[in-house]
């Protein structure tokens, strides 16, 4: 039985005293693709981080592509929340793309650029390698970003909130992106998109500092209170809903 593509064993961490991730204990296989769903300030993005090897837990084992997380970083493709970018700033497409070789295995100039075209052709926007980083759409920079993590040309990619900038129809063009990416990688993501989700992954992990459920891409409506301590209609059947349903804000 071959290894799975992460792997996380009663994982704690604490900042500032307080516990941000409690016990977390989740198994991905090879080419899933996994949504981490959960309420603003569950711990979503510090599992990342954790998986990363950015955070280092008080309590627990970790293991990424059957290593240690920062042993694996160089097959780990990631895509933060927030990449800023002076628009007046005289970078192209192209180049941010090789930014991703960065701090990964060593790689010439024409590896490198080699590897920046796959990746451009990968996400469909070659035909905007040239083209000023300050001159493109919010669904092009995210498209971009996503490049630049293909570079490294990863077993593994990660994501923090991919399309939360983005309009519903940009959305869901990024969402068929990462099912195509899904089906020669393993993906893991963090989204509040909870319709794109029940569309588009194979599996659902809920989070509020403990893990709540995995691997299933159904979820009841009790799960879904218990991991956003408010009340919630419906995600079943692979059919997308709003499942929120007006709480108490603070809650």
């Amino acid at each position: 039985m071959s290894a799975p593509a992460l792997e996380l064993e009663g994982v704690r961490v604490e900042r500032r005293g307080e516990t941000v991730l409690d016990d977390v204990s989740l198994r991905v296989e090879e080419s899933d693709f996994l949504a981490i769903l959960g309420p603003n300030g569950a711990g979503k993005t510090t599992l990342l981080e954790v998986i990363l090897g950015l955070v280092r837990p008080e309590r627990g084992r970790v293991r990424v592509l059957g290593e240690a997380p920062v042993r694996a970083r160089g097959r780990v493709g990631y895509v933060p929340q927030h990449a800023r970018f002076d628009p007046e700033f005289p970078i192209r497409v192209r180049e941010v793309v090789r930014m991703g070789l960065l701090g990964g295995p060593r790689a010439g100039r024409a590896d490198a650029r080699r590897r920046a075209e796959r990746a451009l052709e990968t996400v469909q926007i070659r035909e905007l390698a040239d083209r000023p980083i300050g001159a493109l759409s919010g669904g092009q920079l995210q498209r971009v970003l996503i490049a630049r993590a293909l570079v490294l040309e990863p077993r593994m990619l990660l994501l923090d909130e991919p399309t939360a900038s983005l309009d519903e129809r940009i959305g869901h063009t990024v969402w068929e992106l990462l099912e195509d990416l899904s089906r020669r990688m393993t993906v893991v993501l963090v989204s509040h998109d909870i319709g794109a989700i029940s569309r588009y992954v194979r599996s659902v992990a809920c989070l509020n500092r403990r893990l709540f459920a995995h691997p299933t891409k159904e979820l009841s409506s009790e799960i879904l209170e218990a991991t956003y301590g408010c009340p919630v209609e419906l995600l079943a059947h692979g059919q997308p809903h709003r499942v929120l349903g007006p709480h108490e804000q603070g809650r």
